[in-house]
């Protein structure tokens, strides 16, 4: 009997030893499991919530500043923005003045800021030029501050310009105890054309006002014989009485035959408009280049082969009485090729007899 109640105390204590390691055995293996994935292996998963979606086009907040940093630092933050809302709050805009819009149906376009800090009236404080590129809408925005120094600026106005590419960054021309700002835009492109114009604006304490342009850089290529050319102008000087604009520009002109460069000439022009009706004309009195000559060589798509020799006989002489082998073979093709168009044809005859 006692033999008996032993055996079946025995296998009730290895019962219980049994159950015991199976279950600090699973412990164990529980504890593996949540070492390697984090995860409680007894407590059921929390789902996560669902993150915060910002917008994709913020607006202009109302609580925002609308100093030139409070603009740049937005913009900075939100590439991709609706500005309608900055454009409203800016005192002294009109429909004409007012920066490029968007909105959200323009497909919340990207944007980009710069600052530029200019002295453009006649204190001794800093002006602030606000640069807002519309990428891909190939168009720039000035928004233009006084006091760069000021807590509280005064906007005094806005540029608006069209550029296909990339234009040179805004600068200024101090003359006559002014200073002038100018930016660029694109003048004109096409099939090997590239043209970019100069805006000239007068800044004060008033507001911005245009006063003048002028063709700042032209490229244009020729075909078969007919030459290529590229010119450059550059303000020299601007000033304004009795309600006219006087601009002084300087040109620099080279002409290309094929590959070769044929020659190169330097020329100023006077330039007169009226900032009552925005007319304007160039003195001839005051100027190296006649208005004629101005409307078809210093410009695009407007010179034609009679323009061409009727305004560079003393370089095209030059050709033809020189050594330069290249320079020659261009002439005597292109007299063949625009012998019969031309109409000064007692020039050209001069120069084939110079040729031969």
């Amino acid at each position: 009997m006692r033999s008996k109640l032993l055996r079946v105390t025995v296998a009730c204590a290895a019962f219980v030893a049994g159950v015991s390691v199976a279950s600090i055995y699973r412990y164990v293996q529980q504890q593996r499991s949540v070492a390697q994935t984090g995860v409680s292996a007894t407590l059921p998963q929390l789902a996560s919530e669902p993150p915060v979606s910002e917008d994709p086009c913020p607006s202009y907040p109302v609580t925002s500043g609308i100093t030139p940093l409070d603009i740049v630092n937005f913009i900075d933050a939100h590439p991709k923005s609706n500005l309608g809302g900055l454009w409203q709050r800016l005192e002294g805009t009109d429909a004409d003045s007012r920066p490029v819009e968007f909105s959200v149906n323009d497909g919340c376009p990207l944007t980009q800021a710069n600052i530029f800090e200019y002295n453009l009236d006649d204190d001794v404080e800093r002006e602030v030029v606000l640069q807002i590129k519309h990428q891909f809408q190939e168009r720039y925005s000035y928004l233009i501050f006084n006091g760069a120094q000021s807590l509280n600026p005064k906007f005094l106005g806005t540029i608006n310009v069209y550029s296909k590419y990339q234009p040179a960054d805004p600068l200024v021309l101090v003359t006559n105890d002014r200073a002038w700002l100018i930016v660029q835009g694109t003048g004109a492109t096409g099939s090997g054309l590239g043209a970019w114009r100069d805006w000239v604006y007068e800044v004060s304490n008033s507001g911005v006002r245009q006063v003048g342009s002028y063709l700042a850089e032209v490229s244009q290529s020729g075909y078969y014989a007919f030459p290529s050319k590229y010119f450059s102008g550059r303000l020299m000087s601007c000033d304004i009485e009795n309600g006219r604009a006087t601009l002084k520009v300087s040109y620099t002109i080279e002409y290309f035959g094929y590959d070769t460069s044929l020659f190169t000439k330097r020329k100023t022009a006077v330039l007169i408009r009226s900032l009552k009706d925005g007319s304007s004309f160039v003195d001839a009195a005051r100027s190296e280049i006649s208005p004629y000559e101005f409307e078809t060589i210093y410009n695009f798509d407007s010179m034609d082969d009679d323009d061409f020799l009727t305004y560079n006989r003393a370089e095209l002489r030059a050709i033809a009485t020189g050594n330069d082998s290249e320079k020659k073979a261009w002439l005597k093709e292109f007299l063949k090729e625009f012998l019969d168009d031309c109409g000064d044809g007692a020039f050209k005859r001069e120069l084939e007899g110079l040729l031969h």
